[in-house]
């Protein structure tokens, strides 16, 4: 259990994308209407709008906690461009690019072990 006087942390990761949600001509930022992105469907959009929620859930979780005096803090970060297979869900690959930029992805990117290590550093 926890001791006595410590303090916990609730840690959201979240994406720079969080700026680039759906446009206003487009519904956005948040599709309240079709929060499932059935209708006008984007990639993008949808992944900025997934990570703005985010970024607004942790505020209000924020928020709350601190108005009920519990001694937790939440924060949402941004942890790099990280090497997943999210990027077959964004459109055509260009085999030509994907040979020319996948040495440099993998040595400029983080992996999914890297980022573990990371956030458990922080504890």
């Amino acid at each position: 259990g926890a001791k006595s006087g410590a303090h916990s942390r609730v840690v959201v990761l979240s994406s720079a994308a969080h700026f680039n949600p759906y446009k206003k001509e487009h519904g956005g930022p948040i599709k309240f209407d079709h929060i499932d992105s059935e209708e006008g469907y984007n990639e993008w959009g949808a992944y900025g709008q997934s990570k703005l929620c985010n970024v607004l859930m942790t505020r209000e979780l924020q928020r709350r906690l601190t108005a009920q005096g519990t001694p937790v803090t939440a924060v949402v970060c941004h942890p790099g461009i990280i090497l997943t297979e999210l990027y077959r869900h964004f459109g055509k690959s260009n085999p030509v690019a994907d040979w020319l930029l996948g040495p440099l992805t993998k040595w400029a990117f983080k992996n999914v072990p890297e980022v573990w290590r990371g956030l458990f550093s922080l504890f």
